[in-house]
């Protein structure tokens, strides 16, 4: 698009020597669609370079660490390569068409003269009502239920989201950046340029925007998601110490190790518990049942409970917890009965009394109290974990001791794996870090590809106005000094760049949050914002941005601007 308006002198010499707008538009057409084809062919070939990097040095897990021993290959599907193909194509036929029709409309002596590049995007001064339009959209969008557990919502709204806030971009920049009423310094003159060429920076900012905006969504996102694993970690973990069978030919601690445990010195309290596997639907995986010693007084302090509870299961029932997937996959909440067939065809009529989060069984899972279940429909799960509360004065290290030392005559000795809640907690926060560590190679790509953007943009605008700086060389301006004015316009230009996408970013974070991620793994998760990370990002894009933009002109503006003037200025 920006190219197109640049050549807007151009096609308007060759209307005036006799060529006819219609040849001209299709001109523009297969220029345009040569590059996007170019385009293209190098993104998907790039693409699959990266995946066969990623792969190779990552593994097909990209680094999570499942599957180290797998040797994984890249596929290459025709289908999908030629439609990503085909967005580039259809991209910049779209982008250099507009402009085209713009220019067209204009006389041709104004065509003719300098400055028809702005008038040539003068269809983006009425942009923002478009983007208005396309946010609204969006924000209807997010009332569209998933389908089979894919928040189709949640991605339109992404995707007309950000479409809008490119849309308005253009209200925005005039907004920020005003006309100086007087031109005394570099930054005057550099804000008085940018102020006069709206359009041309809006569709030159959109690239960076709109890779910015992803990044910060994403960043977001990851950042919440592992702030609220953490903090689940630590609510679901309050013992000091925990122990679980290592050997799968012994599935179950025995009471009688149990009892001892529970009657060795310097221990406070302890509670083991099982889980077993049950079908609800035919349809759908199987849902996890814990027993586990819980009371409707103290579910909280074992739970991570969400939204309301209630106080009393309904007569004749048992009181149970479901996890947060259940409401989305069964619709069960606080009040809701449902009856359990356990094995040997008992049958247990229970009350939800509350729902709890849990980022461990995304299909659900059920947790009923160990003891009623026992005395009340003679039902005894097998025991395959526990916690363990010692003494205030008791270290862990000498406890885990003990254990070892009563398990000694018993079939399960050597076979106790210990474990305290820091290492849990760590190790999971270590997997997690390992499974998304591809989505920051990937935050990256999307800032050094939005760094480009930036880059080529501000080179082809400062190549335009060769006259431009040469007026200013012959009025007494040296190069370093046209230098210094073409950094200030990147870093004025960059920093709105920055804040407009942070604001899109953090929209569509929130879009991730409370609606994608809920939808798509039938879990919540907090809101987090990491503002030093945020700080930091807009600092460094608008840091590199500037630098990119200095160091891809240094060289082409040269001692002899002055010699620009034997240029018809027209």
């Amino acid at each position: 698009m920006l190219a197109v308006a640049q050549r807007s002198r151009q096609w308007a010499l060759l209307a005036a020597l006799g060529a006819r707008s219609g040849a001209l538009r299709i001109q523009v057409l297969f220029e345009s669609m040569c590059c996007g084809l170019v385009g293209g062919v190098l993104g998907v070939g790039l693409g699959w370079g990266l995946s066969l990097a990623v792969v190779r040095y990552l593994g097909v897990d990209l680094g999570a660490g499942y599957f180290q021993t797998t040797q994984g290959t890249v596929a290459l599907p025709l289908l999908d390569t030629l439609l990503f193909a085909g967005f580039g194509v259809v991209a910049t036929l779209l982008g250099g068409l507009s402009p085209a029709l713009q220019t067209g409309q204009m006389a041709l002596h104004q065509r003719l003269r300098a400055g028809t590049e702005e008038a040539g995007l003068q269809f983006a001064n009425k942009a923002h009502w478009v983007g208005l339009l396309l946010c609204g959209v969006a924000a209807v969008c997010l009332f569209i239920p998933p389908y089979g557990n894919i928040p189709v919502g949640g991605y339109l709204a992404v995707a007309f989201g950000l479409f809008g806030g490119i849309a308005m971009i253009g209200v925005v920049v005039r907004a920020l950046i005003r006309p100086p009423t007087q031109l005394r310094e570099v930054a005057d003159l550099a804000k008085s340029r940018l102020a006069s060429t709206p359009n041309l920076l809006a569709v030159g900012l959109s690239g960076v925007v709109a890779s910015f905006a992803l990044v910060v969504a994403m960043h977001v996102m990851i950042y919440s998601f592992r702030h609220s694993l953490d903090q689940w970690l630590t609510q679901v973990l309050p013992a000091p110490l925990y122990v679980k069978l290592n050997n799968a030919s012994i599935p179950v601690f025995p009471d009688a190790f149990q009892k001892k445990v529970a009657e060795l010195p310097g221990v406070d309290l302890v509670e083991f518990w099982g889980q077993q596997a049950i079908v609800l639907d035919p349809k759908r995986p199987a849902v996890e049942l814990i027993a586990r010693p819980i009371s409707v007084q103290a579910a909280a302090q074992r739970l991570p409970m969400t939204g309301n509870t209630i106080d009393e299961p309904k007569v004749g029932t048992l009181p149970v917890w479901v996890s947060e997937p259940m409401t989305d996959l069964y619709g069960l909440q606080a009040g809701s009965t449902l009856e359990l067939q356990l094995d040997q065809g008992v049958r247990v009529p229970t009350t939800v009394m509350g729902v709890w989060r849990d980022y461990t069984r995304q299909h659900g899972a059920i947790v009923l109290p160990k003891a009623e279940l026992l005395e009340q429909f003679n039902v005894q799960f097998k025991d395959t974990q526990g916690a363990i509360w010692p003494q205030q004065n008791i270290p862990v290290k000498d406890m885990v001791a003990r254990i070892e030392q009563a398990a000694n005559t018993s079939p399960i000795a050597e076979k106790i794996d210990f474990a305290e809640p820091g290492e849990i907690r760590q190790l999971s926060l270590d997997i997690f870090d390992r499974s998304f560590a591809v989505t920051y190679l990937l935050e990256i790509a999307a800032v050094v590809i939005g760094l480009f953007g930036v880059g080529t943009t501000f080179s082809a605008m400062a190549l335009q106005r060769k006259r431009e700086f040469a007026l200013l060389g012959a009025m007494g301006a040296s190069p370093r000094w046209v230098l210094k004015l073409i950094a200030r316009e990147a870093l004025i230009a960059s920093l709105v760049a920055a804040l407009v996408g942070l604001t899109i970013g953090l929209a569509f974070a929130a879009i991730l949050i409370f609606v994608v991620n809920p939808q798509s793994f039938h879990w919540t998760m907090e809101w987090f914002t990491p503002w030093r990370d945020l700080c930091l990002m807009v600092s460094v894009l608008v840091a590199m941005s500037t630098a990119t933009v200095t160091l891809a002109l240094r060289d082409k503006l040269g001692t002899r601007l002055v010699e620009q003037l034997k240029e018809d200025w027209a």
